[in-house]
């Protein structure tokens, strides 16, 4: 073996090894982004619940619906929390769709 073949193979073995490293700081910060989504879409996912139960309480037998009911503003109040859950939803949807893309790529 040559000096030149030498020489050429321990060129390859440092790209390879400079891609290795390349490839873990990937793997890592993909790791991380994972851990963050995760834990947005669980706080999500409690924000979901809580615009539910505000929504349902105005739609069910409630101290909060009596109290929109004799205001006279039921309805506006109605379609406010309509509002905040389906934003809710939304985000919490959209974290879901981004923690999948994560894990799958």
């Amino acid at each position: 073996m040559s000096g030149a073949d030498i020489h050429r193979r321990l060129v390859t073995a440092a790209q390879r090894v400079e891609e290795k490293r390349k490839l873990l700081r990937r793997l890592e910060h993909t790791r991380q982004m994972v851990a963050v989504e995760r834990e947005r879409s669980a706080n999500l996912k409690k924000r979901l619940a809580s615009e539910e139960r505000d929504l349902k309480r105005l739609d069910g037998l409630s101290l909060v619906n009596l109290f929109h009911t004799v205001l006279g503003d039921k309805e506006n109040a109605r379609q406010k929390e309509r509002q905040e859950y389906l934003a809710a939803r939304l985000s919490y949807d959209e974290s879901c769709d981004t923690l999948k893309a994560l894990e799958a790529g």
